[in-house]
């Protein structure tokens, strides 16, 4: 089984930071959340108050391991977080990528 690293790029900005082990599945549930009325998550809020249209979702990056893929996926926030803070999610309050 590999894992993968992927974004979301809403109107062409790198948004949202994810890691799953099927990337088809989680693209498909990504925008069957977005079409929901109601949503907890902070991303998807935005999305619908901005109204953005081009959402786009990438796969960045391949793994044999889920360790390796978490640790890429915090790498990618954490990076983000202490630079540009353009990510549309809080940064990984759990630091069990090992």
């Amino acid at each position: 089984m590999s894992y993968c690293v992927y974004e979301i790029l809403i109107d062409g900005v790198r948004r949202y930071i994810g890691y799953t082990n099927n990337f088809n599945r989680r693209k498909r549930q990504h925008f069957k959340e977005i079409e929901k009325e109601s949503d907890s998550k902070y991303l998807y809020k935005k999305i619908k108050l901005e109204g953005n249209k081009d959402i786009k979702v990438n796969l960045i990056k391949e793994f044999d391991n889920m360790g390796d893929a978490k640790r890429w996926e915090a790498y990618l926030i954490l990076t983000d977080y202490f630079n540009d803070k353009q990510l549309w999610q809080s940064f990984p309050v759990s630091f069990k990528y090992f």
